[in-house]
């Protein structure tokens, strides 16, 4: 059994063929690696089996799925190009059923003669049922694929950054210099976390090559179009089912929603940190405008987890990295700064008039 992705090169904005070594739904596949060692097994006669995630990868394994059907179909596809005996399609996450998993099963089984993209049409024809427009649907998908070429993709970002708790996540949002405690893993449920997010950049420490590895200027960079173009994938997606009545539909809609705003809030978690690293006390009402922009992105989150009470639950971790509750913590806390700072701002502004 071979990774299907590991030892495979993409192309992302600002880091052109760029190296792959973990699960990734971003990276269609298969890598030259994988496709040597199936090589070398088929001509000593061995069985072989590839090991590649369906649902959602370490790219964002709080959720149900990361809707990146364009990429499975075409995963699928090459599997059956290349006359494999098997595969493993889930690990300890990203198994909830949801449209990726049946998109699998689905072009598993349909005439092998069919074109990946014309094949996919005819799943999501079914899948949502009546009211589906076909050809926009698939467009959709591939709009949120190519924003997938934005994700700061590397080992380093992946478990070090707070992508799979954003929305939970409230240590890096208070003034002052940032500590120096990590914010932790990102694959486990941790408990204090800290405020400082270095490790998501920090090549040397992770033991990585500098080029694998995206640098805090570069993240800061790609997300803010991360965060625009998913939302725009998001827009198309739900324009392409507005007609669909089905449940399948609707529980497709409300993750490709919440997925942006979990890269929104991914975005303030950074932006606040570089902010705090050189922190001056000038830089407090930006700091307070970016704490609104999270509130408002958190708030909006909410409904989305009442629709699917999956949304959150990382298999790995075996907890809820982000809930209706823990959500709400957060924002009580970020509330009270804000009403207290605003009781500081007051009292500091008629001490001003006083004194002169």
């Amino acid at each position: 059994m071979t990774d299907f992705e590991r030892g495979g090169f993409q192309d992302y904005w600002m880091h052109p063929r760029h190296r792959i070594d973990e699960y990734c739904l971003s990276f269609a596949g298969p890598s030259e690696a994988c496709s040597k060692t199936l090589e070398y097994a088929g001509k000593r006669g061995m069985k072989r089996m590839v090991k590649l995630q369906l649902g959602t990868t370490h790219e964002l394994a709080s959720v149900v799925s990361l809707p990146l059907l364009t990429n499975i179909a075409q995963k699928i596809h090459a599997c059956r190009k290349l006359g494999i005996d098997g595969f493993m399609g889930c690990w300890n996450f990203g198994s909830f059923f949801s449209a990726n998993t049946a998109a699998a099963m689905y072009l598993l089984n349909c005439d092998a003669q069919l074109d990946p993209e014309k094949a996919l049409q005819i799943f999501v024809r079914e899948y949502f049922g009546p009211g589906c427009n076909p050809g926009r649907v698939t467009a959709a998908y591939g709009m949120f694929e190519e924003a997938m070429h934005y994700f700061p993709f590397s080992n380093v970002f992946i478990y070090n950054a707070p992508v799979n708790y954003a929305l939970a996540y409230s240590e890096v949002y208070f003034p002052g210099p940032a500590g120096s405690a990590p914010c932790g893993p990102s694959h486990l449920d941790v408990h204090p976390r800290g405020d400082s997010l270095a490790d998501a950049a920090d090549w040397q420490k992770a033991g990585a090559r500098r080029e694998d590895v995206y640098s805090m200027a570069q993240i800061l960079l790609t997300l803010p179009r991360l965060c625009d173009a998913w939302e725009k994938a998001a827009a198309a997606l739900q324009d392409a089912l507005r007609e669909c009545g089905s449940e399948n539909a609707r529980l497709e809609i409300n993750n490709a929603v919440l997925i942006e705003k979990i890269w929104r809030s991914t975005l303030h978690a950074f932006r606040s940190y570089v902010l705090r690293t050189n922190w001056e006390s000038s830089g407090k009402p930006l700091l307070d405008r970016i704490i609104r922009e999270e509130m408002d992105v958190a708030l909006s989150a909410l409904p989305l987890l009442r629709n699917d009470r999956r949304q959150g639950w990382h298999g790995e971790a075996g907890a809820y990295l982000f809930s209706e509750e823990k959500i709400m913590e957060k924002l009580e806390k970020l509330e009270q700064y804000l009403h207290q700072a605003a009781q500081e701002d007051g009292l500091g502004d008629r001490q001003h008039e006083r004194n002169a």
